[in-house]
């Protein structure tokens, strides 16, 4: 068959191609099936395979086990670099190859199995390439452009499985060039130590790290892409570990894309041993210098798989954040940012965002914002690696931001808030918290800068219990801080402010400014402190020797280097500063520099030299209160004023067994001037103190004036030390206790609010007499460590008050006063009076043989009756316990004699006072018994014993207590303990009672616990009757100073009578009689202290008594009184004296409410009651309505008071000077110049208005009121008005006197005279004394001549009344004042006595027989019934001188009586006796009568009516036996003006 061409061509082809095959394969199996062929195919791989790396590495196979469809199977596959170093090895290797890509000029690895795999990078240099990078850089020379790919162009791997891999990083390091010297070693050995590092033999330092990879899967893997793009591969996991940092990676997922100098990443997962993140980044090696990176986490992690990068993170807690890592522009900074950061660990959360850049040389913290809620203290204590103290227990809360941010040194915080709440502290509560901004650097120099700490609180609770021995304080601080700038050399503060509230509630508060540089010799500072106020009482919680408690406010100001220091100060006693009060802004003195008032004001000087210190210091003083400063109640209050001056120098002791010596000045003078609440006071001295000696200059201390008062002098000096003696000279002296009374009276105001029982009696010293004189001296001689001193005390006249000492005189004398003081002493009194009822001969005491530790003791003192007090013993000190031993006590008087029935013991120590048995007993029948044990703490206990004891007799004798009568038996207990007693007691008081009052037995009986006092007493009459008091009273009866004693609590207590029949009770009162009434009722008490109340009424039936001082009986006494609330309501209160309408009742109230004063409301009226039937004479009736309201100590009184009826009789009127007599020749016939008259009634009524207010208030006289003294006897009417004058009561209206008698007494005659009227003007200008109107008349019978009228007129005021003597008679109407008193005297004009020629005798009878008629009208007055107002008798009418005698005395007599019938009328008797001269008919007695009444119709018109013989009694006519009678009516009116 023949073929065609084409079928020629067929099959010349296929022959062809199977001759191929069958050499191909005959060719592939001689190369895949036999060593030989492996080997030259593994060359010939070999050779291609370097060749893709351009020369610069080869590719080197060392067994290639397989080849064929299945893939390729080698082991020992290493590519090495030009040197031959092996860059990257694996021990095995399996492929399986895509054949058919190897037409293509492809690589396509379906799967490619490694193990065993090295992967070895390196820098040589710092700068170059890594080896890595230059083998996969490729050829450098431009390539020769293709159209078409070449082999190994593309080559790709499906899938990818390493195990057993492991890569190396070798790179040079090398500190950063900053580092130099010393710091570049030590930054080497730092390193060192954390890293791997080995030395090259050029010096050259590499850092070697190595990644293990356990296991790695990929797929994807695109090594050579034709386009040029990066290779890549899809990572399904990766699973090893990195050696430094130390990170274990359990699983990587994600996808990875690299060129020959980059590496990008897009993890999904990453899984650490108990952590989880995805990643995304790129790593960088194109640049000369360290890889380059930047890359994004979001990281759930736990901490312990972190504690790589910070050894103090916890291992227990978990994490997450969003971590963004990048190399800046120098590659040798890496910026790190944590955002979305949430961190807990063992109860701590931190979370927010951090910011860190780290640098060769330094770490920047920047784009901060953490919030810690909480930080716990255990979590703190770990990151701060153990500083934070491990007494810190709490939790912190706060916020931290640096957004600027800065290196660790120079570190821009723009907030910080931090709460500290500290769980150590018992009760939980304290808490510190902490606000600040600004610049601070940490490290090794320190230093801030713009810092400002807008807030810092600190509970020192928290302090304590980090310093347990820190000082006990306690409260918060709080402060404010501004701070230019602050470093090891410096510190500039702007301001600051301190607050200090400590647990008792008192405040400290401080702020000021200050700048101190301390970077060099000597420190410098420049400062200004403020403290408004400095709590002296908080810091005296601390130290209780600190007796100043009071706020403190003022300035200080310093400046200068500390070797020489200025400072100026002024302090306040006050809690905060006046407004406007002198501030100052430094240490330089200008106008502000004076003295303040009640400030202390000083300026100084200060510095150290090495241990060499010195001090200056001026002091200003005005007004400087002691009291205000020191706040103390026992310290008075001062206003000094002056200047002190001190100067020091001294060294330090070099060690706590050395001290230091001191040398100085100062100079102090300072005075006090007088004031109505302080005496003036007055110091001046001067000291030094040098190496040898301490020298007194002069120091003299005053009490009143510098010349005068009482004066303190010393002077001298001591030695320093053994080595030197001296004497130093003391003396106070007073040479006149008068000189410093006004001074004492001063002291005790300036002492009254300190101690108001020593002012008291300071002031009733001053206000007594005081004398005498009074001198204490001496002097001590020797030195500071050894010295002996002596004093002598002396007096004379001494007398204070009551109390007079004839003379004291002592001595006593010391050795060794300043180490172990012996000391002995006397002092004696002699000539004592004024102490008590007793008056005391001599009272001596002595102490003998004493030392601090032990010495004896004797009393004794003897009175000029015979009273004679003797008490010896000792006393034992030893540590904190002092004995006293009274081994004899006798107390004798009258016949009474007190002994010690034993030796007693008082014992006071530091557990407290304890008073071993202590009896007393006189030889009658008294016993008085006392011990006690008063421990501080625990029980106490303790028992007063008493029998028949004259508490009243004993007190009065001892202690000058009015006399009390009585005595007293019972016993009282006590118990418990100081702070909780009990007491218990009960006593019966018999005759107990003073001044006259004598009280029924009276028992009592109570206790006290749990600060409540239950106490009863009671009196029984004898008919069963009784009175009983009994309540319950809230008090605080610690034995400890309490601030009140009557506590705030509810009073409940009763007052019950029970028919207590008043007649039957053992009851006596001086002056009282017959005592009657029926007493019942009850109260209910109630309220507190300060509001006391009481429910109840208590009644008093057919009381009475008689008033034996008024004469007068009060009977039908009824009195009802209601307690209501706060009130006493007298409901009724009533009683009788007189007839059966004259009485007086009393209704009203009193009211006490609380917090004030009483309050009283109680209106008066009277109705014609009997107030006074004396036996003398004395009568008087009262009416009227009067009423008292208002405050009880100063109440208002108003209302109208009539006397409708009185007989006054009082004692003769005051002598005073009122006879203005200008005739000399009067005065010497007188022989006085002295009239009695009424004192100044206006003035002692003055004085009541100091008690009292009048409003509206009158006093009214009825028309039988008289006034009777042994001179006078006169009707008075009228009335006033009583009324105020700012404090004084003032008197306005007059008293008139119409009718009575008055006896001008002219030594040895006394004449009587008529009142014809009588005015007394009170005006109510207390200014203007009353004054004076009033005449009367006299009748003098001159022999042989007719009767001559004498009137006598006082005229005037009451402070100054005229008395002048007139005539209306022709012959003597101008007379002058002397022929009228020779008239009154001797009945005849001066000139009839120069030429009489009687005997003395018989002119002198004729002058005393007509005076016989004023001493007859005294004893008509007493023998007369019928109560005459006036009695008025003339005798002798009509006689010649020559006539009279005896016999003739009853010539002419005539008497005249007066009786006031009711308000209106007044009946006038005259009668008389007819015989001698001038009689009409012959000589024999003629009587005759006449009568006369009066009716005052008004007050000034009056009518008289009457029938009597006429002017002329005696004269008859014609032949008439009796007198012709005449009828008279007489109608009188009255002008007052």
């Amino acid at each position: 068959m023949t073929m065609t061409p084409r079928q020629r061509r067929f099959w010349w082809v296929a022959g062809i191609v199977l001759a191929l095959g069958a050499g191909l394969v005959v060719g592939s199996y001689g190369v895949l099936n036999t060593v030989r062929g492996r080997k030259w195919l593994a060359g010939t791989l070999s050779s291609k395979g370097s060749a893709v790396f351009g020369g610069r590495g080869t590719l080197r196979i060392g067994v290639l086990r397989r080849v064929g469809p299945g893939g390729v199977e080698a082991d020992n596959v290493v590519l090495v670099d030009t040197a031959g170093v092996p860059i990257l090895t694996a021990a095995k290797l399996r492929a399986s190859i895509g054949w058919m890509g190897l037409l293509d000029k492809r690589i396509n690895l379906p799967s490619i199995q490694l193990s065993g795999v090295r992967l070895m990078l390196r820098q040589d240099r710092a700068g170059t390439p890594w080896n890595i990078a230059y083998l996969l850089a490729g050829d450098t020379t431009p390539p020769v452009p293709r159209t078409a790919p070449g082999f190994g162009d593309d080559v790709q791997i499906g899938t990818l499985t390493l195990e057993d891999g492991e890569i190396t990083t070798v790179a040079p390091w090398a500190p950063h060039p900053v580092f130099t010297g010393a710091a570049r070693d030590s930054v080497i050995a730092v390193r060192d130590s954390l890293h791997d590092l080995t030395q090259a033999a050029d010096g050259t330092w590499f850092e070697r790290r190595v990644i293990t990879l356990s296991q790695v899967r990929a797929h994807d893997l695109v090594i050579i892409d034709p386009l040029k793009r990066p290779s890549s591969l899809v990572l399904d996991t990766l699973a090893g570990a990195i050696s430094d940092p130390p990170v274990t990676l359990r699983h990587a997922q994600g996808r990875v894309t690299w060129t020959s100098d980059s590496l990008m990443f897009d993890l999904a997962r990453v899984a650490l041993p108990a952590s989880t993140a995805r990643a995304r980044g790129t790593v960088a090696w194109n640049q000369p210098g360290p890889v380059r990176y930047a890359s994004t986490v979001h990281a759930e992690a736990a901490l312990s798989d972190l504690t790589w990068i910070w050894d103090a993170l916890p291992t227990v807690g978990r994490g997450s954040a969003v971590v963004r890592l990048r190399t800046l522009a120098d590659a040798n900074d890496a910026e790190y940012l944590l955002d979305s950061l949430r961190v807990e660990s063992d109860g701590s959360l931190v979370s927010g965002r951090v910011g860190v850049t780290v640098r060769p040389a330094e770490l920047l913290l920047h784009s901060t914002d953490l919030t810690f809620a909480p930080l716990t203290d255990a979590l703190a204590r770990r990151l701060s690696y153990d500083a934070l103290p491990p007494e810190v227990r709490g939790a912190f809360r706060g916020r931290f931001v640096a957004e600027q941010g800065g290196p660790l040194n120079a570190l821009q915080v723009d907030r910080l808030d931090l709460r500290f709440a500290d769980a150590s502290v018992a009760g939980g509560g304290a808490e510190s918290r902490l606000s600040m901004r600004g610049l601070i650097g940490l490290g090794a120099e320190p230093r801030a800068a713009g810092l400002v700490v807008d807030t810092v609180v600190m509970d020192l609770r928290s302090l304590r219990a980090l310093v347990p021995d820190a000082p006990a304080v306690d409260g918060r601080v709080l402060g404010a801080l501004r701070l230019r700038s602050a470093d090891l050399s410096r510190a500039d503060a702007e301001s600051f402010s301190l607050q200090w509230i400590d647990a008792a509630g008192n405040v400290t508060s401080l702020r000021g400014r200050g700048v101190a540089a301390y970077g060099r010799t000597p420190v410098t500072v420049d400062g200004l402190l403020t403290f408004e106020p400095l709590s002296l009482a908080a810091l005296a919680r601390l130290d209780s020797t600190l007796t100043v408690r009071r706020p403190l406010s003022g300035q200080v100001a310093v400046r200068g280097p500390l070797d020489s220091l200025m400072w100026r100060a002024a302090v306040l006693p006050a809690p905060s500063l006046p407004e406007g009060w002198p501030m100052f802004a430094s240490v330089e003195i200008d106008s502000t520099w004076q003295a303040l008032p009640g400030a202390l004001v000083a300026v100084g000087t200060g510095g150290m030299v090495d241990s060499v210190w010195n001090a200056t210091a001026r002091v200003l003083l005005r007004d400087f209160d002691a009291h205000t400063w020191s706040e103390r109640l026992d310290v008075p209050a001062t206003r000094f004023a002056g200047d002190v001056r001190v100067s020091a120098r001294g060294t330090l002791p070099a060690d706590s067994t050395q001290t230091g010596q001191v040398t100085g000045t100062v100079q102090a003078d300072l005075t006090q001037a007088a004031a109505a609440e302080r005496p003036a006071l007055a110091l001046v001295a001067s000291a030094s103190l040098d190496e040898r000696r301490l020298v007194v200059d002069s120091m003299a201390m005053v009490l009143g004036n510098r010349a005068g008062g009482a004066r303190l002098d010393a002077h001298g000096a001591l030695g320093r030390d053994s080595t030197v003696s001296d004497t130093l000279l003391y003396s106070l002296r007073v040479d006149s206790l008068e000189t410093v009374r006004g001074e004492l009276e001063r002291l005790a105001a300036m002492w009254a609010p300190v101690d108001s029982v020593l002012a008291a009696s300071i002031r009733a010293v001053a206000e007594d007499t005081l004398r005498g004189d009074a001198s204490i001296s001496g002097h001590v001689v020797g030195n500071l460590q050894v010295a002996d001193a002596n004093a002598a005390m002396g007096g004379r006249g001494l007398q204070i008050g009551a109390v007079h000492v004839g003379r004291l005189f002592g001595s006593a004398r010391a050795t060794d006063v300043f180490r172990r003081p012996a000391f002995e002493g006397a002092a004696s009194a002699d000539d004592v009076t004024g102490i008590g009822a007793a008056r005391v001969q001599s009272a001596n005491f002595r102490v003998a043989a004493a030392t601090l530790d032990s010495g004896l003791l004797v009393l004794d003192v003897s009175t000029v009756d015979d009273a004679h007090l003797v008490v010896r013993g000792g006393y034992v000190t030893a540590s904190s316990r002092t004995a006293i031993t009274l081994d004899s006590i006798r107390l004798s008087y009258d016949s009474v004699t007190w002994r010690e029935a034993r030796p007693a013991t008082v014992v006071l120590d530091s557990l407290g006072v304890a008073i071993s048995p202590l009896e007393l007993r006189a030889n009658g029948k008294g016993v008085f018994a006392v011990e006690a044990d008063v421990p501080r703490d625990g029980s106490i206990r303790g028992l007063l014993r008493l029998q028949d004891f004259p508490a009243g007799e004993v007190s009065a004798l001892l202690a000058g207590t009015p006399p009390a009568n009585g005595t007293v038996t019972g016993e009282a207990t006590l118990g418990g303990t100081r702070q909780a007693p009990t007491i218990g007691w009960n006593v019966v008081g018999a005759d107990l009672g003073m001044e006259g009052t004598v009280l029924p037995l009276v028992t009592s009986r109570g206790s006290y616990a749990d600060q409540r006092l239950r106490a009863e007493a009671f009196v029984r009459d004898t008919l069963g009757g009784a009175l009983r008091l009994e309540g319950t009273l809230p008090m605080d009866l610690r034995l400890a100073s309490v601030e009140k004693r009557l506590l705030s609590d509810v009073v409940d207590g009763h007052l019950v009578a029970d028919s207590l029949q008043l007649g039957a009770l053992a009851l006596r009162l001086d002056g009282v009689r017959g005592l009657r009434g029926t007493l019942t009722g009850e109260l209910a008490l109630g309220g507190t202290f300060e509001a006391p109340s009481a429910r109840g009424t208590m009644r008093l039936r057919d009381g009475s008594a008689t008033l034996e001082a008024l004469g007068i009986t009060a009977l039908d006494g009824e009195a009802l009184v209601r307690a209501a609330g706060d009130s006493l309501v007298l409901e009724t209160v009533r009683v009788r004296s007189g007839g059966p309408r004259d009485t007086v009742g009393v209704v009203g109230s009193l009211r006490f409410p609380p917090k004030d004063s009483a309050l009283v409301d109680v209106r008066i009226t009277a109705s014609n009651f009997a107030a006074s039937r004396q036996r003398d004479g004395t009568d008087l009736d009262l009416s009227g309505d009067v009423r008292v309201r208002g405050k009880l100590l100063h109440p208002q009184v108003s209302g109208r008071l009539f006397v409708p009826r009185a007989n006054l009789v009082i004692d003769p009127l005051g002598a005073r000077t009122a006879l203005d007599l200008s005739s000399a020749s009067a005065r010497a016939l007188l022989g006085a110049d002295e009239v009695p008259v009424a004192q100044s009634a206006a003035a002692s009524l003055a004085a009541l208005g100091e008690q009292l207010t009048v409003n509206d208030a009158r006093v009214e006289l009825g028309n039988d009121v008289w006034v009777q003294t042994p001179e006078a006897r006169v009707k008075l009417s009228g009335g006033l008005d009583v009324m105020m004058r700012g404090q004084a009561l003032a008197l306005d209206g007059e008293i008139l006197a119409n009718r009575g008698q008055y006896r001008l007494d002219l030594g040895v005659v006394s004449r009587s005279f008529t009142v014809d009227s009588g005015r007394v003007r009170f005006f109510a200008n207390s200014d203007i004394p009353p004054t004076l109107d009033i005449s009367a008349t006299n009748t003098v019978r001159v022999a042989g001549s007719n009767d001559i009228p004498v009137r006598v007129h006082i005229g005037g005021n009451l402070e100054e009344p005229v008395l002048t003597l007139t005539s209306t008679d022709p012959l003597y109407a101008s007379a002058p004042e002397s022929e009228i008193i020779s008239l009154l005297i001797f009945g005849a004009p001066t000139f009839a006595l120069d030429g009489q020629s009687q005997s003395t005798v018989r002119a002198v009878t004729g002058v005393l027989l007509p005076s016989v008629g004023g001493a007859v009208e005294g004893a008509l007055q007493r023998i007369l019934p019928g109560g005459f107002n006036t009695i008025q008798v003339t005798t002798a009418g009509g006689q010649t001188q020559g006539e009279l005698n005896a016999m003739t005395l009853l010539d002419n007599l005539s008497i005249s009586a007066g009786k006031q019938l009711g308000e209106r009328t007044f009946l006038r008797i005259n009668t008389g006796l007819c015989r001698g001269a001038g009689q009409a008919t012959t000589r024999g007695a003629s009587p005759w009568i006449g009568v006369a009444a009066e009716y005052r119709i008004t007050r000034t018109l009056m009518g008289q009516v009457g029938v009597d013989p006429g002017a002329a009694p005696c004269t008859r006519i014609g032949g008439d036996v009796l007198p012709r009678m005449q009828f008279g009516f007489d109608l009188f009116r009255e002008w007052i003006w």
